[in-house]
């Protein structure tokens, strides 16, 4: 009997050629699908980044009807024997993380699922103690102008400073005003400190502040270098969400926006860098900025 005959007819392997083009089909459909099935993963936690923003959004909202309709302090200080919130000796403070705890329960809000945690703030590393998870928030705060620094001692910029919240009737349009965005320590693509959070956000034009007897920033700057296509920080904002932020604006509400919408309405651009030198981006539009209260 034929050795290629069988009890159900005629069997016959694949050729050489016929394996190569079904392992050349199948890797053209990986290579299609593939990038789906990461854009549909970053898709949904970006979802589960803006219920986060949400819910910061309405611990804020809860706070400020508590504390005679003034937005949450950026940082107070605070006496405490446990060394927990000392900040290398110079003063104890709690960060508005920690007085919006009560409201919303639960650190993980705090925590942006699109970003690695290097640090283990979230989990059980060695920077896992309450300062650093206040300090370290993936969601930022637009301190500049809801509760700038005011700086007691020009000696010691920042150091024996506090905070001063506005209230809420000093905001001209609180559903076109930031609130809360996505944040980092350090965006600058080489650095590996890029997943860090951070608690506060500079607005573009604040670093014409400092370093002010009255009022200073922490000086995460906007810099753009000349011929890059966008921007390599962005104040301590992070546009990790396909190269956009969840913003939670200022009357509750929670928005993605492309890294452009950030510095709309100001003449930042290619080769500014704002430091303490380069005092930043100047407002052009004030219909389109949406960081300032007015």
């Amino acid at each position: 009997m034929d050795s290629n005959v069988s009890r159900g007819g005629t069997s016959r392997a694949f050729t050489l050629i016929e394996l190569l083009v079904v392992i050349a089909i199948i890797a053209i459909l990986a290579a299609i699908l593939f990038p789906v099935f990461a854009q549909a993963r970053e898709k949904a936690r970006g979802v589960s980044c803006i219920s986060n923003a949400k819910q910061t959004a309405l611990a804020s909202a809860m706070y400020s009807q508590d504390f005679d309709e003034m937005f949450v302090v950026n940082i107070a200080p605070h006496s405490d024997a446990s060394g927990l919130y000392d900040d290398g000796g110079k003063y104890d403070n709690f960060w508005w993380p920690k007085l919006l705890e009560p409201y919303y329960k639960t650190w993980t809000i705090l925590k942006c699922p699109s970003a690695g945690d290097p640090q283990g703030i979230f989990g059980n590393g060695t920077k896992a103690w309450w300062y650093n998870q206040m300090r370290r928030s993936y969601m930022g705060y637009n301190y500049s102008y809801l509760s700038p620094w005011r700086n007691n001692d020009t000696s010691l910029v920042c150091v024996s400073g506090h905070s001063e919240p506005v209230g809420l009737g000093a905001v001209a349009k609180p559903s076109e005003t930031l609130e809360f965005i996505d944040s980092t320590f350090d965006w600058t693509p080489s650095s590996g400190r890029r997943e860090w959070g951070y608690s506060d956000v500079n607005a573009p034009d604040s670093a014409k502040w400092y370093p002010d007897a009255n009022v200073c920033v922490w000086l995460s700057s906007w810099n753009w270098s000349t011929g890059d296509a966008t921007p390599s920080q962005f104040g301590g904002a992070a546009p990790r969400h396909t190269l956009g932020t969840n913003v939670a604006w200022c009357d509750g509400h929670v928005k993605y926006l492309h890294w452009q919408a950030l510095m709309a309405g100001t003449d930042f651009g290619p080769g500014q860098i704002q430091d303490d030198t380069n005092k930043g981006a100047n407002i052009t539009d004030a219909n389109q900025y949406i960081w300032d209260l007015n």
